[in-house]
Formats: C-alpha cells, sequence, structure tokens
C-alpha cells in the first residue's frame, strides 16, 4: 500500500472512531465528502481514472461507493439517530443508539482490517504487538541469540 493510501486510510478510521464515539457530533458525518479515502479516489478530475480504482475499500469489495460494507447501514442509522425527538422514549432512543455502535463498529473493523499486516523484517511472519517495534519476531530473535543465521539471509 502506497504510503498517501495508508495516511488516507488512517484519517478514515480516525473519522469513523470520532462517529462511532459521538454519533450526534454534526462536524464529522458519513458523507463521502469528508472522507479521506473518497477524496483521494472517489473524486479525482483525470479523465482516465475509474471511480474508486485505487481505493482499499473498492480493492477488497471490487465495488464502488463502499457497497460491501457496512456503510450503507451506518448511513441509515446515523440519520435515525440525528433525526430522532428528543423527547422520544429513553429505551427507543438506547436502542437506535446500541444499533448505531454496532454497525459503526463494524465498519471501524472492517476498515481497521485493510491495514497493512506488520510483517518480519527477516521472515516475512506477522509480528505480534510485542514484536512490531524491534521488527523481528520472536523466532528470528531467538535464532539471532543462538548464533544461528535467520531463515531469510
Amino acid at each position: 500500500m502506497l504510503f498517501e493510501t495508508l495516511e488516507a486510510l488512517k484519517k478514515s478510521i480516525k473519522h469513523w472512531e470520532r462517529m462511532h464515539d459521538d454519533p450526534y457530533d454534526s462536524a464529522d458525518s458519513p458523507c463521502a465528502s469528508e472522507c479521506a479515502l473518497c477524496e483521494m479516489f472517489a473524486y479525482r478530475e483525470e479523465a482516465d481514472h475509474e471511480h474508486c480504482s485505487g481505493c482499499p475499500v473498492y480493492e477488497r469489495t471490487g465495488t464502488v461507493d463502499c457497497f460491501g460494507t457496512p456503510y450503507c447501514t451506518c448511513i441509515s442509522l446515523l440519520k435515525k439517530l440525528r433525526t430522532m425527538d428528543p423527547l422520544e422514549d429513553d429505551d427507543v432512543i438506547e436502542a437506535a443508539e446500541e444499533e448505531w455502535k454496532i454497525a459503526s463498529g463494524k465498519m471501524l473493523g472492517f476498515l481497521k482490517s485493510l491495514l497493512p499486516k506488520e510483517r518480519c523484517n527477516r521472515c516475512d511472519d506477522p509480528l505480534h504487538d510485542g514484536e512490531i517495534k524491534a521488527g523481528i519476531c520472536s523466532f528470528c530473535q531467538e535464532i539471532n541469540a543462538c548464533g544461528k543465521t535467520s531463515v531469510k539471509e
């Protein structure tokens, strides 16, 4: 994944985290005009650019406009929440908020699944949380400590 794409993905994740945490904050909305990925891939003005091509969401789903993700559900639920009568029964409001948390959580999970996995610099195995800073998996660290050569050398 290109650095610019990764940065746009991270911005989109932060955007969805804010909406997930506070669906009533009108500063954030799930509109494409506020999405860093859409800004980068959906609204290019180049004549030869296909709508959404290059976007990690499009690459995963094969569809434009985030179809095939929880996005459409999120839009309708957020609209429902933001237009509810504040005098509505508390149970109804809480149920709608819970629906939002579930749907927006799924969208966040989907976006986070698009992040590239950290890999060991030597054997290319996935790294676990404690190994990421070193960039080397514990197996390769053990091999080096024993004086043996690593798998990829």
